[in-house]
């Protein structure tokens, strides 16, 4: 006759393991810590630029408002798409 042997396996948190593996993996690496450093850097300089051109020196008509703002975003744009 054939006996049987059960073997108890105990709980596995594999998302917890994974998530502590990834980290201490990844964030290891000297091209990921410099690829996270440029980003932030990146973004510092995006903060610090203005998306609308606010002080005006004289009263504008809507359509020399609009055009001004238009100008600066697309000035902002082209300072992102030159970064």
């Amino acid at each position: 006759m054939c006996s049987y042997a059960v073997v108890s396996i105990p709980q596995y948190d594999y998302k917890t393991v994974s998530k502590k593996f990834k980290f201490n993996t990844y964030f290891k690496q000297p091209e990921v810590l410099d690829t996270l450093k440029q980003i932030r850097d990146l973004s510092l300089q995006l903060q610090q630029q203005s998306i609308f051109t606010i002080p005006m020196k004289k009263t504008t008509t809507l359509d020399e408002f609009e055009n001004i703002q238009t100008q600066s975003i697309e000035k902002l744009l082209q300072y992102i798409n030159d970064m």
